[in-house]
């Protein structure tokens, strides 16, 4: 069990760079490159050498059904290695009855914070902040790339359909203990897009409704990618999107169809795009020790990142995780829009993370 990692990076090229990312985590990027600027030239040049000529065949995730719990974390789980459970909540009351349509007539109503990645920007996945607020049902009506609804708190506002999901089947299949587990519900169209990036924690997806199409790259491969220093709940690469190196990275791809999930290691890089009108949920947990064996650079560098600390963003990942960059853009003055702070306030003093209605909540550390 278990599928070849597709990198092709040298160990120690490899290493160089991650001692690279510590210089910049702790003496910021602008001032690593005034001591260490012709170095990082150097090193990049030497990481473009190894890439292949033409673009590699991509390695296919593997497709498992009814896989066990103890082979799920022995082969997949703990050596971080991606896996889709086919079909493994087919069964689900949330897979069986959930409907874009009957969350716009239920949850029409409802505030979203939709925060729109801008594919053209030149660098960065967490650069250009494009915060606005609207209804669900006039997102849902346009469900365009601008009208994509990333981290929908549907169970902090509606913790009633936290019945529709196999709650113990997620937390058997989780990490103990487990910090800031947490929920977001993606819904958007056809060609609805996130660009690349990755976070500390392991992700268990469901997909509910429709098609998504992933790309996934082992943190391994992070060299090609130069990425920023963090930023809120993730880390997104610094050349632009549309670069054509990210033809010739090695990667894994993987389509994800109605009742399958997909185990989503910590910080496994990975775009997305909506190959059909798409409803999807992620169960989402951070589990430091595991972290720390997949990428021990990253892991440090956000566990002692103080703008913000990790343990900020963890609690308010639980309160609604498209709170965070808002918060974060508040207090750094990139946001000043009263209608933008005013949400932040309502919704941050109403959210309540559903902890009681989970079956093992005195276990979760928060």
């Amino acid at each position: 069990m278990g599928i070849a990692d597709p990198g092709i990076l040298p160990r120690k090229l490899g290493y160089q760079f991650s001692m690279l990312q510590l210089a910049d985590h702790v003496l910021g990027r602008d001032s690593a490159d005034r001591i260490l600027g012709s170095y990082r030239q150097r090193l990049r040049e030497q990481v473009l050498e190894t890439l292949p000529e033409r673009a590699p065949e991509p390695t296919p995730v593997e497709r498992v059904r009814d896989l066990s719990r103890d082979d799920f974390i022995r082969h997949y789980r703990e050596p971080g290695i991606p896996v889709v459970l086919e079909g493994a909540a087919a069964d689900w009351p949330c897979c069986k009855r959930w409907t874009i349509e009957d969350f716009k007539q239920s949850y029409g109503d409802d505030e979203v914070l939709l925060n729109d990645h801008d594919d053209d920007q030149e660098e960065g996945f967490n650069d250009d902040l494009k915060l606005r607020i609207t209804t669900l049902r006039e997102a849902l009506t346009l469900l365009d790339n601008e009208n994509y609804v990333r981290f929908y708190p549907l169970f902090q506002r509606h913790p009633e359909r936290l019945a529709d999901m196999d709650m113990q089947w997620l937390l058997e299949r989780s990490h103990r203990p487990a910090f800031a587990q947490h929920w977001q519900v993606f819904i958007g169209g056809k060609g609805g897009h996130t660009p690349y990036h990755h976070a500390a924690a392991g992700n268990l997806f469901v997909q509910v409704q429709g098609a998504k199409q992933w790309q996934l790259m082992p943190v391994a491969q992070s060299a090609y990618l130069d990425p920023q220093t963090r930023y809120g709940i993730s880390r997104g690469p610094s050349i632009s999107m549309h670069n054509p190196i990210y033809e010739r990275i090695p990667h894994y791809e993987l389509t994800l169809e109605p009742g399958d999930v997909l185990w989503n290691p910590p910080y496994m890089w990975h775009t997305v795009t909506n190959t059909e009108d798409s409803l999807a949920l992620g169960y989402r947990w951070l589990a430091p020790q595991h972290a720390m064996r997949i990428s021990p650079v990253y892991t440090i560098s956000d566990l002692t990142q103080m703008h913000p600390p990790m343990w900020q963003v963890a609690k308010l990942a639980k309160e609604e995780l498209a709170l965070v960059p808002l918060l974060l853009a508040i207090r750094s003055g990139k946001v000043t829009d009263p209608q933008l702070i005013a949400y932040a306030e309502k919704h941050r003093t109403k959210a309540a993370p559903p902890a009681a209605t989970r079956p093992d909540a005195e276990q979760v550390v928060a």
